[in-house]
């Protein structure tokens, strides 16, 4: 089966903004699909016998030490041995694109889809080069052309899911996720109810927006957030990282609510436990501190 490992790190709401500002840079998406696909022919290697399982094993570990030329070479050299076995092929083409050659990669990935239409794997191999050379919406169409072929299998739902969240789309992915109970990690789960939550905080800062609409949705976002950290708070150190990524994305939330006191405590908090709060939060603290020293300025004024 097709297993897509996912991004390697959590999405913070800076990173998603980038989908909008830096919110959603394309966390490692890079190797989940890659080794998914690799691990896609491993069953079909037991059933025709092992003879080639060491030299696709060997290739995949190239892959990951990131060695490109040793990577390559083991897979050219199973096309050439065992034409029938398309992993080696896969791989190859996930190869180029993860060296950087990434027009080399589509032109091959494109020819794969082109003699294989109806494979939902070839699909997925020009996902992953169009993932490389262009980004995440550039994967979502040949990802939906892999799910509309094969709806039934698991690694495509989760290949799904995932491009939609890469996409900036987490709440459909969200809803597809809890669909089908079981297909992502608890930690990928933890980091898709993340990224809804980062997207709500995001609509409640938009100028666009009236201020009760703004404070509406804020609420909403606060009200995920404390239902995350209390679960999260839980888990314990496996999921430490998410729960401080929340915090940080609970500042802009707090911030568009005008909670700036709220704001001020969190940051110095987080500040003293050691955490360097990134840099597309620093704006909405320095906001704060900027609004409460206007407030004791003005009242001290008008106490004057």
């Amino acid at each position: 089966m097709l297993f897509l490992p996912e991004a390697s790190r959590p999405t913070s709401l800076g990173e998603q903004r980038l989908r909008i500002s830096p919110l959603s840079r394309p966390r490692r998406y890079t190797f989940s699909l890659s080794l998914a696909l690799l691990c896609l022919i491993l069953p079909c290697a037991h059933a025709q016998g092992d003879v080639y399982h060491s030299l696709l094993r060997e290739a995949r570990a190239q892959r990951d030490e990131r060695r490109w030329e040793e990577a390559l070479s083991l897979f050219r050299q199973g096309v050439r041995s065992y034409p029938g076995v398309a992993a080696f092929e896969h791989g190859e083409i996930m190869t180029l694109a993860d060296a950087g050659r990434a027009e080399e990669a589509l032109e091959r990935a494109r020819a794969l889809v082109r003699r294989n239409a109806g494979d939902p794997d070839a699909h997925l191999v020009l996902a992953y080069a169009d993932l490389r050379a262009e980004g995440p919406y550039a994967a979502l169409g040949p990802v939906e052309q892999a799910y509309e072929l094969a709806p039934q299998r698991p690694y495509v739902t989760r290949e799904r899911i995932l491009s939609w969240q890469r996409a900036g789309m987490p709440e459909p992915a969200l809803r597809l996720a809890r669909q089908h109970p079981g297909l992502l990690t608890p930690a990928q789960m933890r980091r898709l109810e993340g990224d809804v939550a980062a997207e709500l905080t995001r609509l409640a800062s938009l100028p666009s927006r009236s201020e009760s609409e703004r404070f509406a949705v804020a609420d909403r976002a606060l009200a995920r957030y404390e239902e995350l950290l209390s679960a999260w708070r839980a888990l314990g150190p496996e999921a430490a990282e998410d729960v401080r990524r929340i915090r940080v994305d609970r500042l802009l939330a707090l911030h568009a609510r005008v909670r700036m006191q709220d704001v001020v405590a969190e940051y110095e908090a987080l500040r003293d436990e050691g955490v360097k709060v990134p840099g597309y939060a620093l704006s909405s603290v320095a906001s704060a501190y900027l609004y409460l020293r206007r407030a004791i300025t003005t009242g001290a004024l008008s106490a004057g």
